[in-house]
């Protein structure tokens, strides 16, 4: 019966490999890290709770206008590669190209849209998790109405 050799140094360079792949952060693991950052940065600044409040407050703010106007980005992209899909469907010269890129354009943004989505995510746990309470938008300020509008003002002063 012949000996059978073990090779160790390959069995440990495999163990190690799957080691690192079941390690591999995930995105709750990426929010988490993401969401204590923040708490810590708005716990250092914040030198009395209502300050805590506003700066994590502020994170959240500053995430849900970042996501607000890359939605916006994704959904006139995708009017674009819609664009693109007609030229195609047109047989314009170039459109095949245009479609292609049109489309790299939109998954790009949509990638970048998930991650707002996330950021927003971590931000609002920092946020609940500094203050003790549930996030809630503030309402939206509405600007007092004019008295007169330009045109009106306009008319008044000719008459004079």
């Amino acid at each position: 019966m012949a000996k059978q050799i073990t090779d160790t140094k390959a069995m440990e360079t495999i163990n190690n490999e799957a080691r690192a792949i079941d390690s591999a952060p995930t995105t709750s693991d990426v929010v988490e890290f993401a969401a204590d950052a923040a708490a810590n940065i708005a716990a250092v600044f914040g030198t009395n709770d209502y300050q805590l409040e506003r700066i994590a407050r502020q994170f959240v703010q500053s995430a849900e206008y970042l996501l607000r106007y890359k939605a916006e980005d994704v959904t006139a992209q995708h009017a674009k590669v819609i664009e693109a899909e007609q030229a195609v469907l047109d047989n314009r010269a170039m459109a095949e190209t245009t479609l292609a890129r049109s489309q790299t354009l939109l998954e790009a943004k949509q990638c970048e849209e998930r991650d707002l989505a996330l950021f927003r995510k971590a931000m609002i746990s920092a946020y609940e998790g500094v203050t003790g309470k549930a996030y809630e938008a503030l309402p939206v300020k509405k600007a007092a109405p004019r008295a007169e509008t330009p045109a009106e003002r306009l008319a008044r002063l000719k008459r004079a």
